[in-house]
């Protein structure tokens, strides 16, 4: 009876020791996204530079990868899908996306996807230059810009805008 009751002890203690700092934390209950280096983050709401569309069948987050950057040749955003209907396996998300700034600037053709993972779960880099006839997308004086993706998971447009403060 003395064993049983230590080990009932013991898993309270172990149980409590872990349970305890996830619930302080406020990580219980918490929506999890993927993030570039393969990991979870469960703040992606404090992240202003994650921008997340859960229209259609499709949860779609995207993080532009290097928004500070004003002087790059190659603007990069990172894309993490999810669902639980549909392989994403062999989508091409360079043929159904438009990047336009603030000056009415846009870009449609050009895109290069790089993809990552299989199945319902699929990230991968969407990038492409930063220059349309001459002219910067973005540049020190860039106000907004926006990536469009169109017809994917039954929502014919989502839109993910970066303000100005997030572009610096």
């Amino acid at each position: 009876m003395k064993k049983i009751l230590i080990i009932l002890l013991a898993t309270v203690i172990i149980v409590s020791a872990i349970s305890i700092p996830i619930i302080l934390k406020g990580g219980a209950g918490k929506n999890t996204t993927a993030v570039p280096n393969g990991t979870y983050n469960n703040n992606v709401a404090e992240n202003s530079n994650i921008k997340t569309n859960n229209e259609g069948s499709i949860s779609i987050d995207v993080m532009f990868l290097n928004p500070n950057k004003q002087g790059d040749k190659i603007l990069k955003f990172q894309v993490m899908l999810n669902n639980h209907s549909m392989d994403l396996s062999d989508l091409n998300l360079s043929k159904s996306v438009e990047l336009v700034n603030d000056k009415g600037l846009s870009i449609k053709d050009g895109f290069n996807w790089k993809e990552e993972g299989s199945g319902h779960h699929v990230s991968g880099i969407l990038s492409v230059e930063n220059n349309i006839n001459g002219k910067k997308i973005l540049d020190n004086s860039t106000k907004s810009i926006k990536l469009v993706i169109k017809n994917i998971g039954g929502a014919n447009t989502r839109e993910f805008v970066w303000q100005s403060n997030e572009l610096r």
